[in-house]
């Protein structure tokens, strides 16, 4: 069965990005989702904010794929069972989203650009396509992450994949991102990172990106969101990703050292 929302372990369906809504309607305003991302200079972004907004493009890059692909199978009258998972690699002037089986070969590549609303273009491959060797090795990153032991959220959660850095040989960060239960709320808390040597081989470092779970009910009328953050001295690229994703502005209170931040547009900038 093809699904809109996905937990960790895809063995039977097509999957989607994390920028889908959930599964369960409440009552209440539904949480706006920011398809269309506005470019920027990555260059004036702290380390941050680059993280975050890379999150957010390549997740609504495989929202949009995933839609994509689930339109053009229906229209085939096709369905597939053998997609264990995505990565988003840059492609042209966005990023292609490879659907990849458990045997690492691409079966369903989409060509998307995140800051166009041009459609998402579909390409099943028969037979599937073998990856790249770093490609390889960023599938395999996702697939050691996700078998890690996380203090859980959501029943849902999903991927993103970066590289640590611009460096061909660099490590990976492996974004395990916790799914609103409902389309009122959106989830600031829950979410992990965890760092993969580059080969993809090898977990270096698990960081929890929150301590609690915070999942706040979305108010139109509010200016803002407010929140404690304990795990560091400044506001984490999650953050970011949902700022930009939700298109909301979060007022981030640091415990340790105590300072207030806002975290909007992309950009976080301390209060006092």
């Amino acid at each position: 069965m093809l699904r809109a929302v996905c937990g960790l372990a895809l063995s039977c369906a097509l999957a989607v990005g994390c920028a889908t809504k959930p599964e369960n309607e409440a009552a209440g305003t539904p949480v706006p989702y920011q398809l269309i991302a506005h470019d920027v200079d990555r260059s004036t972004l702290s380390t941050v904010e680059r993280r975050g907004f890379d999150l957010y493009v390549r997740d609504i890059a495989a929202s949009r794929a995933t839609n994509a692909a689930l339109a053009t199978l229906a229209g085939r009258g096709r369905a597939r069972n053998d997609v264990a998972g995505w990565i988003v690699v840059p492609y042209e002037q966005g990023f292609l989203v490879r659907f990849i089986t458990q045997g690492e070969q691409s079966v369903i590549d989409v060509s998307v650009d995140p800051f166009s609303a041009l459609a998402p273009y579909v390409v099943e491959n028969e037979p599937g396509k073998s990856l790249s060797a770093r490609e390889t090795a960023m599938w395999r990153a996702r697939q050691l992450a996700i078998q890690e032991p996380i203090a859980r959220c959501s029943d849902h959660y999903n991927t993103v994949v970066l590289p640590e850095s611009d460096r061909d040989d660099a490590d990976w960060l492996v974004y395990l991102i916790a799914v609103a239960m409902d389309s009122t709320h959106f989830a600031v808390g829950g979410h992990h990172r965890i760092r993969v040597d580059s080969e993809g081989r090898r977990i270096l470092e698990r960081f929890a990106l929150s301590k609690s779970c915070i999942s706040p009910e979305y108010d139109p009328g509010s200016a803002g969101f407010v929140m404690t953050h304990l795990v560091s001295s400044e506001p984490v690229e999650t953050q970011v990703y949902v700022s930009l994703l939700h298109g909301i502005t979060l007022y981030v209170g640091v415990v340790e050292p105590r300072r207030s931040w806002k975290v909007e547009e992309g950009r976080v900038q301390p209060l006092d």
